[in-house]
């Protein structure tokens, strides 16, 4: 196993990655590429041809990256494999293909997704709320946001984002006014 650390490790630094460590995975994608999106897809590839299996953060990091891009084929191939192998199983790999379907305007693929969750939390919700929104269902989403509320869940800035969006998609600028000073008044 040592070998295949060093190989990551030696793979990751030739590509001049900042990285933080964690000893029992040997191949990590770091946040920092999640920035970088390009180079999260090549260090996959370099990382599959030297033979070594994705784990689910690295199959995590690949769908975010798959997201950024707008390259929805190799995230469905992405969640396939997740599938295939049990690495679909956690909130992180669900909020990962929501935010993937979402990112590229499958609507459909999220909505199913997010409805099949057996947990969820506010990037779940937000996630949804903004593929909604920025996808043109702004009534839908602002109809999800009041749901989340229900539930308890309290809004991120991205979640406020996402609802100005909706209103913005409606035509509902004077509703959206009001929501920003509600917003203002409630949460900061």
């Amino acid at each position: 196993m040592l070998g295949k650390e060093k190989r990551c490790i030696a793979l990751q630094l030739e590509m001049g990655f900042n990285l933080w460590c964690l000893f029992k995975i040997p191949w990590f994608i770091s946040t920092e590429q999640l920035v970088r999106p390009n180079e999260t897809l090549t260090l996959f590839r370099k990382m599959v041809l030297e033979g070594v299996r994705p784990d689910g953060f690295t199959m995590v990091s690949l769908l975010t990256a798959s997201a950024e891009l707008g390259v929805l084929a190799l995230g469905r191939g992405a969640h396939v494999y997740m599938l295939k192998v049990g690495l679909d199983k956690n909130l992180h790999a669900a909020n990962a293909f929501l935010d993937l379907y979402a990112k590229c305007g499958n609507v459909k693929e999220a909505e199913q997704v997010f409805d099949e969750l057996e947990e969820d939390s506010v990037v779940s919700w937000t996630s949804l709320i903004v593929g909604l929104s920025v996808n043109g269902f702004g009534e839908k989403a602002l109809d999800l946001f009041k749901e989340m509320e229900r539930k308890g869940f309290v809004p991120t800035e991205i979640t406020f984002i996402g609802v100005l969006y909706g209103y913005s998609y409606c035509g509902l600028v004077d509703k959206g006014f009001a929501y920003f000073e509600r917003m203002q008044k409630l949460f900061v």
